[in-house]
């Protein structure tokens, strides 16, 4: 299966890559992290979940690298991955990708994981996003408030449908 990761049939490589996550052998890391520089989009995104499944370490400064991949599927699967690594850890790095990251996808990908590992900093960020310049961003943080199912963001989200923002919002 390592060396199907570098096969030259991209089906192949995601389903190697996808194997060798759930098989548990860290053996596997090395050609992992090498499919983590693979030109298909799909093979560095299955890899980056399994290196996450294998509790791979060592994976984290490609991932963090990832983040700014060309690829918006590769750069979530690496938010994904670096949550799952990093745990509660990954509190901070996903704070600072929702208030600081170029790229507005990343923004609410971070959003939304952050929703997943600490509540009350997930809420106080999606808060703060309702008044983002960007549609999107906004967009992302009425749902993420949703997921969340606290009553303190309803005065906000009450104050934005008042403003006349667009339907999509």
């Amino acid at each position: 299966l390592c060396q199907a990761v570098a096969s030259n049939r991209i089906d192949v490589q995601m389903e190697a890559a996808t194997a060798l996550g759930k098989l548990g052998s860290k053996k596997a890391v090395p050609a992992l992290l090498n499919a983590l520089n693979d030109a298909a989009p799909g093979v560095r995104s299955r890899a980056a979940s399994s290196l996450a499944e294998l509790g791979a370490e060592e994976a984290l400064p490609p991932l963090k690298k990832q983040l700014d991949d060309s690829s918006l599927q590769a750069a979530g699967y690496a938010v994904a991955a670096l949550a799952k690594l990093m745990g509660h850890d990954a509190c901070g790095l996903l704070k600072d990708l929702v208030q600081d990251h170029g790229s507005n996808f990343i923004r609410c990908e971070a959003l939304a994981v952050l929703a997943g590992l600490n509540h009350e900093l997930a809420l106080a960020l999606a808060l703060k996003c309702l008044d983002d310049p960007k549609k999107d961003v906004i967009i992302s943080a009425c749902k993420i408030l949703g997921r969340l199912n606290d009553l303190e963001a309803a005065p906000e989200l009450e104050k934005l449908s008042q403003k006349g923002p667009s339907a999509s919002v």
